[in-house]
């Protein structure tokens, strides 16, 4: 390499290391301005970071003791002090545990304990309305039932007083409940029956 070639190759690299010298320099203008909010970003980004897994672990914590909760009352189903444990853990585990003990309950205790869960939105709460419309036998409560938003058993309840209907032989009412199931429902067979044996009567 010639002496020139060398100068060449000096410059080069001097216009490269100043171009790197002066990004740095921006940067560091740049930090020194925004010093403060740079920090401040970072604090609240590993904060959110320690928040999230603190509450994961407590919601993990949570879940672990409901279900050991509720694995102690299935083996024990009449203690009370293990259904308030599961209440405090868990009310949704613990409506869920009472519609299933109301349910193979055959004493009166059966209505009570259906309509100490029947209020609120949940699967329990919803299965404890529709229930207590069976063992009411009331046609209004079932059509109630079926007509909230999201209903499990919509269908089937609709049928039910349908047939309650069919019993007392309130044509009018009939049709209007047969009307509201709907046609590709897996009880259409069983609506067209219903029909049928209205019109008969």
């Amino acid at each position: 390499m010639g002496f020139k070639e060398n100068i060449d190759a000096i410059k080069t690299e001097l216009v490269g290391d100043g171009i790197l010298l002066e990004y740095f320099v921006r940067f560091e203008r740049f930090y020194k301005r925004y010093k403060f909010l740079i920090l401040l970003a970072l604090a609240g980004l590993i904060g959110w970071f320690i928040y999230a897994q603190i509450v994961q672990f407590q919601n993990a914590k949570r879940i672990e003791e409901s279900t050991l909760a509720f694995d102690a009352l299935v083996k024990n189903p009449t203690d009370e002090k293990l259904l308030k444990n599961l209440l405090s853990k868990s009310k949704k585990l613990h409506d869920l545990f009472v519609l299933k003990q109301a349910l193979q309950d055959t004493d009166t205790n059966k209505q009570a304990s259906l309509q100490a869960i029947a209020k609120g939105p949940d699967l329990a709460a919803k299965l404890a309305r529709y229930h207590l419309g069976l063992i009411e036998k009331s046609a209004p409560s079932l059509s109630a039932y079926a007509s909230e938003e999201n209903a499990v058993l919509a269908d089937l309840a609709r049928l039910v007083a349908a047939y309650s209907y069919l019993k007392k032989h309130d044509n009018k009412a009939l049709k209007e409940e047969l009307r509201k199931i709907p046609f590709d429902s897996s009880l259409n067979e069983n609506v067209r029956l219903f029909g049928h044996f209205g019109d008969m009567k």
